[in-house]
């Protein structure tokens, strides 16, 4: 399989893509797909290998860095900005 920094998610973007366009680090990149795709911290804990309270610590990083106040919101933000690239492409 492919590694997961170059798997396109189901919000358009792949992890390096979060990293560039957005200034997520490589964890938080991944985080941040899982959390828009609707995981949640325990499933993310272990995916990742992490603690429950590592994982709910890079979620809340991650919301914080976005200026984004949650999950739902996150999702909502990164596919539209998936939106306004595809179209401008």
């Amino acid at each position: 399989p492919a590694p997961a920094a170059l798997v396109t998610s189901a919000i358009g973007f792949t992890d390096a893509d979060l990293v560039s366009r957005f200034g997520l680090s490589e964890r938080q990149a991944a985080v941040a797909r899982m959390m828009a795709e609707g995981w949640n911290n325990p499933e993310i804990a272990e995916a990742l290998g992490i603690s429950r309270f590592t994982a709910r610590n890079h979620a809340t990083q991650v919301l914080a860095r976005l200026g984004i106040a949650n999950r739902g919101r996150l999702a909502a933000t990164l596919r539209a900005a998936w939106d306004r690239e595809k179209a401008s492409n």
